[in-house]
């Protein structure tokens, strides 16, 4: 057997193993045994309202009352005697006071509107791509539909908390930098300082990293080298700190050295989380990626409260589901039956190929989380199809070379589908949305892999494969 023939083989041996497998993995998930049994660690598919259970959530503007230092009371005083008979008048704490959390100048339908708005940012900000948010003018009242995943529960916190943001001399509580002098806010991990070097499993300190304005960064020079640890004549150490307040509450305690560069701020929200439990680092990830959500939106202008939450059972069964992945495994037997009917080898190499197209397709819609309405749905099979029709096309062709100029002769034709395709996915209807992000998906998949497998397992050498 010549040199040259037995890596053809090797070659097409290890490109279909491998298609095999990333079959499989797509297909039939990959588990990870936890308490409770075998999880599959695969993302989950973003179903749509269409096709999954909805909560609804009615958040009714907060009219509860919160403690303020009375600051036009006068301060209490009392008065004790020394034992040198000398009266002395002490100041105590400063009188409090019970206030609305929301003043009554602040609720006006301005505001209502703006709040809804903010809400449906903060949503599309944190990845919840399909959902509605409705106002009730008169009173304030805000609703929100969102699919049932696993990421629906973090809605509350979304439309619940002001997102207010300072960092503040932990002193004084003077306002040392404001939420208008932060640029933007991103979710990242750094590696824990206190990590178990026993343990095989690493942690991470989740949080935020904020990037500043201009002003915002002069301000954090200044204050980099006045809040820091120092030491006096007499050796005796003391530390300024600031503080990261965020909707009220002292969330990091911090200080600096005075000849670092600083030009963001980590600010660690969960420390020493292990990643031996992803499922609880995901869940610190997650909860970071909402505080970054709000605070990347302006303010809540009002406080608003959770007053209702229900649970709707889908109208299109989870029967239809399984339905439509029986559906479609009996089209890819069918075909795949044709195909090595009609073209005996060469035709169980191209179904494996399209079966193989059809994995990582549903894994990268899986892992970019594409919101699958019906009409995305019908929108991958129409791709399967054409990309069936791609692999019949490219099986004629005698050479690579030949099979390059046909695949770029069908691109060069789908130009105007590419276009409508393109602009589907801009789109903010999330049934056109969905399709766009499908086919978009389908075209790079079909691109990269399709060619490539069909250049390395599929040319016309003979006429005995019986390729027409």
């Amino acid at each position: 057997m010549k040199k040259k023939t037995l890596t053809n083989i090797l070659t097409k041996g290890i490109t279909i193993l491998l298609i095999i497998l990333v079959s499989l993995i797509s297909f039939l998930g990959i588990h990870k045994k936890n308490l409770n049994g075998w999880r599959n660690i695969l993302p989950e598919y973003t179903l749509s309202k269409e096709l999954s259970n909805i909560r609804t959530f009615v958040f009714s503007v907060d009219t509860s009352t919160e403690e303020v230092e009375d600051k036009d009371a006068v301060p209490a005083t009392e008065s004790t005697e020394s034992q040198e008979g000398e009266q002395t008048t002490n100041t105590t704490e400063t009188p409090k006071k019970q206030v609305p959390v929301n003043d009554t100048s602040v609720l006006t339908l301005e505001n209502y509107k703006k709040s809804k708005d903010l809400i449906s940012e903060r949503l599309k900000r944190f990845g919840v791509t399909d959902y509605s948010v409705t106002l009730n003018e008169k009173t304030g009242e805000i609703s929100v539909d969102v699919p049932y995943q696993s990421i629906t529960d973090y809605t509350v916190s979304l439309a619940i908390n002001k997102g207010t943001l300072a960092i503040i001399d932990s002193e004084t509580k003077e306002t040392l930098i404001s939420k208008d002098m932060i640029k933007s806010v991103s979710v990242n991990y750094k590696a824990s300082d206190s990590t178990n070097t026993e343990s095989k499993y690493p942690s991470y300190d989740i949080g935020l990293v904020l990037t500043f304005k201009k002003d915002g960064q002069s301000k954090l020079n200044e204050i980099t080298k006045k809040y820091i640890a120092t030491t006096n004549e007499n050796g005796e150490s003391s530390t300024k700190y600031v503080i990261v307040q965020i909707d009220g509450e002292d969330k990091y305690q911090t200080y600096f050295t005075p000849d670092g560069q600083y030009t963001e701020l980590f600010i660690p929200l969960s420390q020493n989380v292990s990643t031996e439990n992803m499922q609880t680092f995901n869940d610190k990830r997650n909860e970071a990626a909402v505080v970054a959500s709000e605070l990347n939106t302006e303010s809540m202008p009002i406080k608003y409260s959770l007053t209702k939450g229900t649970f709707i059972e889908s109208t299109t069964s989870n029967n239809f589901l399984i339905f439509a992945t029986i559906f479609g495994a009996i089209i890819i037997i069918i075909i795949s039956i044709i195909m090595i009917a009609k073209y005996k080898a060469n035709g169980l190499i191209a179904a494996i190929i399209e079966i193989g197209f059809i994995a990582i397709h549903s894994l990268l819609i899986r892992a970019t989380k594409v919101s699958l309405t019906l009409s995305g749905l019908t929108a991958t099979l129409l791709v399967a199809l054409i990309n069936y029709m791609i692999i019949k096309l490219l099986m004629n062709k005698e050479k690579a070379i030949d099979q390059l100029k046909a695949y770029g002769k069908i691109l060069f034709n789908m130009i105007p589908l590419i276009i409508t395709i393109i602009v589907f996915t801009l789109s903010k209807n999330i049934h056109l949305q969905s399709v766009g992000m499908v086919a978009v998906w389908g075209v790079i998949i079909s691109t990269i892999y399709t060619l490539l497998t069909s250049i390395l397992l599929l040319r016309k050498n003979n006429t005995k494969n019986g390729v027409e």
